[in-house]
């Protein structure tokens, strides 16, 4: 035979080689992933993912996410898909963990009859190769996250620096349809959006997030607007005709902007009643040229009346100075037109070396230390491990070998050294999933948020104890959001974690059955944005009250009076009133009870900063302070309201600029938190009758009305 006809035959048969593995192998699934904002998010925050897929077979599958979440634990998501020839995209929810371990985070695309992985993409891998699919992903942001929307692209001219705010953007067809979607934002800018092409649910999410303490920012186009719909009825004034404004030289030289801008079209805006006018270009709104902006729920609307996206400022600065006062919903009339505070500040809601806020870190320690204080639960301490060791040195050593010699099967010692090991083992394992060590118990703590007279969010936590090992199903509400409760979201160096498994669908995450291990806890948090009906009425009035300090000297003290009434299903066992001039207990030592009232008649001066209330402490392991909330009621309200940093920042503010502006803008607020310890639980277990204990925090955002002018000279 010839070389040649071997060589020849050698390439055939690695041709049919490759064939037939090709075939075997099946055909391709097409994968593809865009993260967050236009590559930009928030480490910790609910992050969307946009999967396009596409398969030459239509077949059903499970998309899945799988990424660290904590330094023991690891989050495991999937979604029903149905592949198809024809490429579809999908959205995915998930809190994407910026970490450092060696567990990469992944997409997948998984065959859901055979289990297969189809195809895969990582998100972010540190130990894997040198070109990462998402390079320019952006987690770690210093300053404040703005996410735009709408006609096109704007705010790229503030990207400046490394402490400036970071902008992403997404078309409005991708706009998120749940508020979580919009978790990672401080500021959502809509630039002349198509409110009429926007769905329903779209706008409800915005809505959702707005009042959870978000802040939107608009500005329409000169189409028409719908007459009604979720995003209009949240709009702080009333839509008019199109005008000319006209802007002064020397407004506009003062905004570093050319004549070429002096006039051009705008809306007509009329307030509504509570809402400020802020100063955009010229003074007041004569010009035209002004933004309106309304408190709604916990967060802000601001609308400005023209398309602020075409203005070309002359200098950076300029820019900074018009956007800032604009972008930052804690922004007054009359505010310093220079400050430039807000886009140069680094965010309180994470920064580059940490992905969770030092305040909510610490509540969620706090929260899983109340959660976790079961009566006798079990611990492998360093005794018991110790004896166990030493059992197995003698048993395998001197004892092994005295038996081992005396039978004269020495040479057995590499058998029953195995032998006996494995039999450790599964004893211990035996012990583990069979003898029982207490009670399970099941505790819950429920966060009802309200405002303008209803409620609109609801944060549950849980905490699970297991006495064995043992599968739990944990059932909550479809329409929530849940996620491991963590003090600790770095995530260093592990590459091996404990993965927690959940359900997601358009309305929800929900946890999956799980396995927690005997004497193990296991801490789950979930977040809700349906609205109901208010737990509390407050009907409160505050007035100038003048009290003599010497003679012919009297001095202006406010007072607050009225009543806050409990219209819940709950017994409150405290109640405490909170304005800027402090914090105040209401009815201590009662219980209220559905229905009942209690009086408010308090002079606004010399009481404690809510910042000073604090409860007893003890060390911790790491030799740390730390607040012990089971003794202290007020400590257990401040941990469960600071489980979320980023409504608990816009409510402190405002709170702090209500009562310094109350003039101007209208209204001031008061804040009502109650504590339950007779609530209903947050969540169960099915098939399981544990030992139950339950708390649930309210905390209210309540109006608080002015008495006319000659009322309170009448009282003088």
């Amino acid at each position: 035979m010839h070389a040649g006809d071997c060589r020849g035959r050698s390439f055939l048969l690695t041709l049919l080689l490759l064939v037939a593995f090709r075939a075997h192998a099946g055909p391709e699934t097409y994968l593809s992933v865009d993260v967050g904002w236009g590559e930009c998010t928030r480490s910790g925050a609910w992050t969307p993912l946009y999967v396009s897929v596409s398969h030459p077979k239509p077949r059903n599958a499970t998309l899945e996410y799988v990424g660290p979440y904590d330094s023991s634990s690891s989050m495991h998501i999937g979604q029903s898909i149905a592949l198809s020839p024809q490429q579809q995209t999908y959205a995915l929810l998930v809190p994407l963990i910026n970490s450092w371990s060696q567990e990469p985070t992944l997409v997948r695309v998984r065959d859901a009859s055979t289990g297969k992985i189809l195809a895969e993409e990582a998100i972010i891998d540190r130990a894997g190769d040198d070109q990462p699919r998402h390079p320019q992903l952006q987690t770690m942001n210093m300053g404040p996250f703005i996410g735009t929307s709408g006609r096109s692209r704007c705010l790229a001219e503030l990207q400046t620096g490394t402490n400036g705010p970071t902008i992403g953007y997404l078309s409005p067809f991708r706009l998120p349809r749940v508020a979580e979607g919009y978790s990672a934002l401080q500021v959502l800018v809509l630039n002349q959006p198509d409110i009429s092409q926007l769905e329903p649910t779209q706008q409800n999410a915005i809505a959702d997030w707005v009042r959870g303490g978000g802040h939107l920012l608009l500005w329409l186009s000169e189409t028409p607007i719908p007459a009604g719909g979720p995003l209009v009825s949240l709009l702080p004034c009333a839509v008019g005709d199109l005008i000319a404004a006209e802007i002064p030289p020397a407004d506009l030289k003062a905004a570093g902007l050319n004549d070429r801008f002096r006039t051009f079209k705008a809306r007509q805006l009329t307030p509504n009643v509570g809402a400020i006018v802020l100063p955009a270009l010229g003074i007041g709104k004569n010009t035209g040229a002004f933004a309106v902006r309304q408190r709604r729920g916990a967060g802000h609307v601001t609308m400005i009346s023209f398309d602020a996206s075409g203005l070309l400022f002359d200098s950076s600065s300029a820019s900074q100075r018009f956007w800032s006062i604009l972008l930052d919903s804690k922004s007054r009339p009359g505010d310093d037109r220079s400050n430039v505070e807000f886009l140069e500040k680094k965010s309180s809601s994470g920064d580059y070396n940490q992905s969770q806020n030092p305040s909510q870190a610490l509540a969620a320690g706090q929260v899983m230390d109340l959660l976790g204080d079961v009566p006798g639960v079990g611990a492998f301490g360093f005794g018991y491990v110790a004896m166990v060791l030493i059992a197995i040195a003698i048993i395998v050593g001197p004892v092994d070998w005295f038996v081992l010699k005396k039978l004269n099967r020495q040479p057995w010692t590499w058998i029953t050294t195995g032998a006996w090991i494995g039999l450790i083992t599964l004893g211990a394992i035996s012990i583990g999933s069979f003898v029982r060590s207490g009670d399970l118990h099941l505790r819950t703590l429920r966060v009802i948020e309200q405002a303008d007279g209803q409620v609109f969010a609801r944060q549950d936590v849980v905490g699970i104890y297991s006495p064995r090992t043992s599968d739990y199903n944990l059932e909550v509400a479809p329409a929530s959001w849940w996620r491991p409760l963590s003090s600790d979201t770095y995530a260093y160096g592990r590459a091996v974690s404990r993965p927690i498994e959940f359900h997601q669908d358009d309305k929800g995450s929900v946890p999956l059955p799980m396995t927690i291990n005997v004497w193990n806890l296991r801490f789950l948090q979930g977040e809700s944005h349906q609205r109901s009906k208010a737990v509390i009425d407050a009907k409160l009035t505050w007035r100038s009250k003048a009290t003599r300090i010497r003679p012919n000297v009297e001095r202006s003290t406010p007072t607050l009076t009225g009543t806050i009434t409990n219209v819940s299903g709950a017994v409150w066992s405290n109640l405490w009133l909170r304005t800027s001039f402090g914090v105040y207990q209401l009815a201590p030592g009662t219980n209220l009870a559905p229905g009942a009232s209690a009086p408010v008649d308090l002079a606004l001066e010399n009481n404690l900063e809510w910042s000073q209330q604090q409860g007893p402490t003890r060390n911790s392991r790491y030799g740390q302070q730390r607040t012990i909330i089971a003794e202290s009621p007020i400590s257990l309200v401040k941990a469960a309201v600071q489980l979320d940093a980023r409504r608990d920042e816009a409510i402190e503010g405002l709170l702090a600029g209500s009562w310094s502006t109350s003039d101007a803008a209208g209204e001031s607020i008061a804040l009502v938190y109650a504590l339950s310890e007779q609530a209903p639980a947050a969540a169960t277990l099915a098939d399981q009758h544990p030992i139950e204990k339950h708390w649930q925090v309210i905390r209210a955002i309540v109006p608080v009305k002015r008495a006319p002018a000659n009322e309170d000279d009448a009282k003088r």
